[in-house]
């Protein structure tokens, strides 16, 4: 199973790393993919590699200063934020999100959710109180 992710720059609630952590130990997925950004990414990242994820895939965006240049075993080439956000929910079996606040415009997280639900993809919204909410599943 290929797994998207998108998350806050301001990086996991304790709950939520936790959360979150449980939710990939459940779905073993084969690949990861995600934004490589500070904070969220980065972190989800080295949970992923703790639990074994076999294949992790970086979308980078075009302006680096958020960048976390987080190890990965492929780096596509970057572009600018939402359309980056969009290669990951195309290239991904599921989402998961981890949002910082209730769904509002103007986020990328939420952005990014928004698209994945007008591609029907699962999706797992990981709060930052640690509740996963599921769409599509």
């Amino acid at each position: 199973m290929k797994v998207g992710f998108t998350g806050s720059r301001f990086g996991l609630a304790s709950a939520q790393a936790v959360a979150l952590r449980d939710l990939v130990r459940r779905l073993r997925p084969s690949e990861l993919h995600h934004g490589d950004c500070v904070g969220a990414d980065d972190r989800m990242v080295r949970i992923a590699r703790d639990l074994g994820v076999v294949h992790v895939e970086s979308h980078p965006p075009t302006d680096d200063r958020l960048r976390a240049f987080a190890p990965s075993d492929h780096t596509r080439e970057p572009l600018p934020y939402l359309k980056r956000n969009e290669a990951i929910v195309i290239a991904s079996d599921v989402l998961i999100a981890a949002p910082d606040t209730p769904e509002r415009k103007r986020s990328g997280t939420w952005a990014t959710v928004r698209f994945a639900r007008k591609l029907k993809r699962p999706i797992y919204i990981v709060m930052p109180y640690g509740r996963i909410e599921t769409e599509g599943d």
